[in-house]
């Protein structure tokens, strides 16, 4: 019989160990690929929950479980709006109403689609629109018309809107 010396048990011990640490190896990472998986998968459900959502807000034949969830939705969607005004509020910004950026509270204009940050008075937005519905209309007729006599200055719809700003 013949024996084994010790470097050869040495030798064979560390393979053993090695395609054990191999195989803890491989394992840990096929688990991590389970969890990674797994995640996208939530993400997937997710992103269909809200297409659900968006279709079932515009349904009128919900179910009471539906039309309870819709509420809870809402409901929370409305907590966070808040929250997140008082969070801007207290570190002197607000959002644009019409594409919800997130502006200095002194900012006159939305930096990122251009809103009026500072609208006037009902009167003068007012104003303002007769002013641009003339232009159109000035525009689109302008070059049918005679052009204002010479005598006639021209008044600039600036000027008319800073007067009627101060009567605010």
């Amino acid at each position: 019989m013949e024996t084994k010396s010790n470097w050869e048990k040495f030798r064979l011990a560390c393979g053993r160990f090695g395609k054990k640490t191999g195989d803890a190896v491989s394992i840990q990472k096929m688990k991590l690929d389970i969890s990674d998986i797994q995640e996208k998968c939530e993400k997937d459900y997710a992103a269909l929950g809200k297409l659900c959502y968006e279709k079932l807000k515009a349904a009128e034949d919900l179910t009471e479980q539906e039309a309870t969830l819709m509420d809870a939705i809402e409901e929370k969607l409305k907590k966070i709006s808040d929250l997140r005004v008082e969070i801007a509020t207290v570190q002197n910004k607000r959002y644009c109403p019409q594409c919800n950026t997130l502006l200095d509270a002194e900012s006159n204009f939305c930096s990122h689609c251009g809103m009026d940050m500072n609208p006037a008075c009902p009167e003068v937005q007012q104003a303002k629109q007769e002013a641009q519905e003339e232009l159109e209309a000035f525009r689109n007729d302008g070059a049918a018309e005679e052009p204002a006599e010479e005598n006639e200055p021209a008044q600039p719809v600036e000027n008319a809107e800073t007067t009627e700003e101060e009567e605010c």
